[in-house]
């Protein structure tokens, strides 16, 4: 896969190994690393970077902004993605809860993870709401005493210093999060899945036999799709979001070209890969093109990304998880976003349109419409 690797990037990446930041990290978050650490500065003390709102605690104490995490403390050491516990045995899953967002790109791969992989009456799931409040995520009901996820990360760590965010798994008994990263969440899944449930006949999304290719996919789509949204939207200067807008669309026309020839990113079956490109691709067109200015070209006008996107979405186990009123919501109530808070009527895009062989040139599969 070597005509998918981000070649002479380097920033983010790098930004990202050196400093310790988990594969999520948002640019928000990277802009704040890179301005404690003196890298690229200018990004943090852009206006628009500093009034991003995001819960942060720092010491135990609740931020709602880099800005104000930042005045009140010059040198927190920023943490992310803390909890990693590998969780899941054949004991079973009782004793845990997905806590997630409907909106959250995110969390979409992990339950689209646990659809396909049957296991939505064997793992509980437990949703915040759509619209992020000031104190941060607040779930749909209480669990186990706590109205707001930051009052989950204080119950493993009172002085816990680091961003909030989900998905994560909740262990019930031992009353702390087990697991915040969202990769290994969807990793321990397709584990258990093979291992405890229905070995012979299981979907596998990472066989061992594509993982090295897996993961270099995996490795390209979150730098330069998953996250590379976000730098595009959070760009502070007119040259910085020109070479960001560039860059996205490098990669989504790198990837059309890859699909030309095959019918998911590894080949003639879904993998992982595949789940955490979908996220942002369902997404694109509704939110990251009005709302991020990701608006070169939609994703309908791809040749292959668009009936690839849609025909994932017309999958039986993958449709019941994608809300797109959540997901509107959960972006156009951002006030840093959009100001007035209006959320805009939803855009008239037809995911169930019929994929036809003919759109979809596939030559390394039997095709299939559903």
């Amino acid at each position: 896969m070597s005509e998918l690797r981000p070649e002479g990037r380097g920033s983010f990446l790098e930004a990202r190994e050196e400093h310790g930041l988990d594969e999520e990290e948002s640019y928000p978050a990277y802009s704040a690393v890179a301005a404690r650490t003196g890298r690229v500065r200018k990004y943090f003390e852009h206006e628009r970077i500093r009034q991003t709102v995001v819960t942060i605690l720092i010491q135990g104490q609740l931020y709602h902004s880099w800005e104000e995490a930042r005045s009140h403390s010059e040198t927190f050491q920023f943490r992310s993605r803390t909890f990693r516990d590998q969780v899941f045995t054949e004991e079973g899953l009782d004793r845990y809860v997905l806590v997630a967002g409907k909106g959250d790109p995110w969390s979409h791969r992990v339950t689209m993870a646990r659809s396909l992989l049957g296991l939505e009456h064997t793992l509980e799931i437990s949703y915040v709401d759509e619209v992020i409040s000031k104190d941060g995520w607040r779930l749909v009901s209480p669990l186990d005493g706590h109205e707001y996820v930051y009052q989950m990360y204080l119950a493993n760590d009172a002085e816990f210093t680091g961003r909030i965010s989900v998905p994560f798994i909740w262990d019930r008994m031992e009353q702390c999060i087990a697991n915040n990263e969202s990769a290994d969440i969807l990793r321990m899944l397709n584990a258990y899945n093979i291992a405890y449930l229905n070995h012979d006949r299981a979907v596998d999304l990472y066989p061992q036999k594509r993982a090295k290719e897996i993961d270099g996919l995996n490795d390209y789509i979150q730098d330069e799709i998953n996250n590379a949204v976000y730098k595009v939207g959070f760009s502070p200067t007119q040259e910085i979001y020109d070479k960001m807008l560039s860059q996205l669309y490098d990669a989504l026309e790198n990837l059309d070209q890859h699909l030309s020839t095959q019918r998911y990113l590894s080949g003639p079956e879904l993998c992982e890969a595949d789940l955490r490109l979908f996220a942002t691709l369902v997404r694109f067109d509704i939110v990251y093109y009005p709302c991020l200015r990701c608006c070169k070209k939609r994703l309908q006008d791809f040749h292959h990304l668009w009936p690839y996107t849609k025909e994932i979405y017309q999958t039986p186990q993958i449709r019941p998880t994608v809300n797109f009123d959540a997901i509107r919501k959960m972006y156009f109530s951002l006030g840093f976003l959009n100001p007035s808070l209006i959320i805009p009527a939803p855009a008239d895009i037809d995911f169930d349109s019929k994929v036809t062989s003919t759109e979809y040139m596939l030559y390394s599969a039997p095709f299939h419409s559903p």
